[in-house]
């Protein structure tokens, strides 16, 4: 959440809701990125509009809800948090789909001896 809403909380006498971690998908052919429904349900989080969204069953509208991700939370130096608007979807499996709008802020690179790859996101701790 972002600060002005905790401080927004506190005011109303409100409980913050803790921040939940998730596994998330990359999915490439996503251009917005997805949460499950039980996630925003979860952080309380308010829907700020709606997006007609085309699955494989259809066209749908969906809920948009504001959120801050932090992903890579197990390394010892994480990016940094991205604020993002994301669909809130009935998703199997996994908790969030990460979509090109996420992908498009790190960069793919390649360790060619070792025959691997990393996607790195930006930090700000250098």
């Amino acid at each position: 959440m972002p600060r002005y809403e905790v401080e927004q909380f506190h005011e109303e006498a409100r409980e913050v809701p803790l921040p939940r971690r998730g596994v998330g998908r990359i999915d490439s052919a996503a251009d917005v990125s997805c949460v499950k429904v039980e996630i925003v349900e979860y952080l309380r989080v308010p829907q700020i509009g709606t997006q007609l969204v085309n699955t494989a069953a259809g066209s749908v509208q969906r809920g948009v809800y504001p959120i801050t991700v932090t992903m890579g939370w197990n390394s010892a130096s994480p990016p940094d948090a991205i604020d993002l608007q994301v669909i809130a979807m009935g998703i199997r499996d996994v908790d969030m789909l990460v979509g090109r709008d996420v992908l498009r802020l790190g960069e793919l690179v390649w360790y060619g001896p070792d025959a691997r790859f990393e996607w790195v996101l930006p930090s700000g701790r250098g």
